[in-house]
């Protein structure tokens, strides 16, 4: 008996994966965007956009908005949210990920910019 590639095996696993992913279209919207969501998108520059994350997922940009101020808190969601172990879990799609890690960085830096410079 044959062992399939490596490749093969790793499209067929994507096209199960992706089968039973729902349509953005499709997904229950658990929350809108409520106002503090849609306040954190007006102040985040163009270059960090969370259209994707905002449209598919509004709980998700509800509850980072909430955690901006708290460094430590905002940090510890979202890496739970990038780096997620539950097995029960499809994960976010492409999009949303990239536009959280953008959002990563971006806060990570905005924050080191803001901190305070200690001198010797």
């Amino acid at each position: 008996m044959a062992i399939p590639n490596k490749s093969a095996i790793h499209l067929e696993w994507e096209q199960r994966r992706d089968a039973a992913r729902p349509e953005p279209a499709q997904r229950q919207i658990r929350e809108p965007l409520n106002e503090f969501g849609r306040e954190l998108l007006a102040r985040l520059p163009p270059e960090v956009p969370l259209a994707q994350t905002a449209t598919q997922f509004p709980h998700v940009v509800n509850r980072l908005s909430v955690l901006w101020d708290d460094a430590g808190a905002f940090g510890k969601a979202i890496d739970d949210l990038l780096l997620d172990d539950r097995r029960q879990r499809q994960g976010f799609p492409f999009e949303v990920l990239l536009e959280l890690t953008e959002l990563r960085e971006f806060y990570s830096r905005s924050r080191e910019a803001l901190r305070p410079r200690r001198w010797p």
